[in-house]
């Protein structure tokens, strides 16, 4: 059921022209410069626990 929800919203975002906010595999081509854009747009949200 997660699977699903995920793929729902993943696809809502994709026909709306926007930027998926969530985590790409590093193996994904663009995958960092994806993760670095993140971290950059939600800079002042995220917190380094490691």
């Amino acid at each position: 059921m997660t699977r699903l929800v995920t793929a729902a919203v993943v696809r809502r975002f994709h026909q709306a022209g926007e930027v998926t906010p969530i985590r790409l595999s590093a193996d994904v081509p663009g995958g960092d410069e994806h993760h670095l854009a993140l971290r950059s747009r939600h800079a002042g949200r995220l917190r380094r626990t490691a």
